[in-house]
């Protein structure tokens, strides 16, 4: 053989040497130690996320709060290294969580005026009415809110909590959702927010508000509409506070007068961070918006 045909003969032997080679049999080569150490971590997250899945669903069943919040904690971590069909698993029990953990107290009796146990049940089960469990269970929400907001599941889990009949009824669980899902800063729920402008609900209203003043760097056509919504919803609280005005004595405020007075700082700061116009009065805003509205920027 040519001394020239060397060189690519000790260039073919030093390839085959390499990790990254197969071997003679054709087998694949070792994988890495940094995809093998991986890949343990990953299986490490799996049976964790398991062991907290299980202890999850244990505690949606038993109506316990803390069990709930403590797996919902252990699961946070190990989000990013879980397979798809896991979390779908933790999605689909953190929907169940919201519709059947509620307060003890409704599970047992209707306090409703029409519910003929309303007045002898409670001392019947003086256990069950020891104190109120909802801040447990707000607990609970808080923290499965703080797990899912930010994830692409998150509206799509999220939302229809806004509809269950129990939260329609409980204000701080709609302001704790729509809290959680502003911080995406996503045009994409722009209209969600919208519906809860007028929420009849201050907190409420003021979360959709403070969601919507978090786009102040998105294009000026969501900017635009998202000022226009808050100017007609400040319109309709100025409304509802005429509509009642002089009902009561004049040094007590109406209970319009009262919500308009609540939702008055979450929505100018929004307006705010939107326009950086500041104006006390819904008539400036509605003035400013008319002859601004359209500007290529603001």
């Amino acid at each position: 053989m040519p001394a020239r045909a060397l060189p690519w003969l000790a260039a073919l032997a030093v390839a085959m040497s390499s990790p990254a080679a197969r071997s003679l049999d054709g087998t694949a080569p070792p994988a890495p130690r940094a995809q093998q150490a991986r890949g343990a971590e990953d299986e490490a997250a799996e049976a964790t996320a398991a062991e907290a899945l299980a202890k999850l669903r244990k505690g949606i069943e038993e109506r316990t709060a803390e069990p709930i919040k403590a797996a919902l904690i252990q699961i946070d971590p190990l989000w990013k290294q879980l397979s798809p069909t896991t979390t779908q698993k933790v999605v689909k029990a953190v929907s169940t969580m919201f519709s059947k953990l509620r307060p003890q107290i409704e599970y047992d009796v209707d306090l409703r005026a029409n519910d003929p146990n309303r007045v002898d049940r409670p001392d019947d089960e003086p256990d069950k009415y020891a104190g109120d469990s909802r801040e447990a269970v707000l607990e609970c929400y808080r923290t499965a809110v703080g797990l899912l907001a930010d994830k692409p599941e998150g509206p799509a889990t999220l939302l229809p909590v806004l509809k269950l009949p129990h939260v329609k009824e409980w204000p701080d669980v709609r302001a704790l959702v729509l809290q959680g899902l502003g911080f995406r800063e996503d045009p994409a729920l722009l209209k969600d927010f919208e519906a809860y402008l007028t929420d009849a609900s201050p907190a409420v209203a003021s979360q959709a508000a403070r969601a919507l003043g978090r786009y102040f760097d998105k294009p000026m056509d969501v900017r635009r509409r998202a000022v226009g919504s808050m100017i007609s919803a400040l319109e309709a609280a100025d409304k509802a506070v005429a509509k009642e005005a002089g009902k009561l004595r004049e040094d007590d405020p109406t209970p319009a007068a009262d919500y308009r007075a609540s939702i008055y700082v979450g929505f100018h700061e929004a307006l705010l961070s939107l326009t950086r116009q500041t104006f006390d009065k819904t008539e400036d805003w509605r003035k400013w918006y008319s002859e601004h509205g359209k500007d290529a920027s603001w």
